[in-house]
């Protein structure tokens, strides 16, 4: 993911109510981002964002640990289009 992108998403992410966010180092050496919030429209608004610049995104809804109860998204770009294709996914 381009240095653009991720500033893009960080400062969307930050307008809303978030509970944390982190930028790791993903499978294939991109940049993952993760949300985490409370507000399921908020991060639904921030999905299709990151769609509309052409990124990848999944979600999840911890049911033990410290999230637990909310609401995560990481958002990455596909490196490969070949392996989208298949089901592959960067954010296994």
């Amino acid at each position: 993911m381009i240095r653009k992108e991720v500033k893009q998403i960080v400062k969307q992410a930050m307008e809303m109510d978030i509970e944390n966010l982190r930028i790791f180092t993903g499978y294939d050496s991109d940049q993952v981002i993760e949300v985490v919030g409370k507000v399921l429209s908020q991060l639904n608004l921030l999905e299709s964002f990151a769609k509309s610049i052409n990124l990848e995104c999944r979600r999840l809804t911890p049911t033990f640990g410290q999230y637990q109860g909310m609401y995560v998204i990481y958002i990455a770009k596909i490196l490969d289009k070949d392996k989208s294709a298949e089901g592959y996914y960067q954010l296994k």
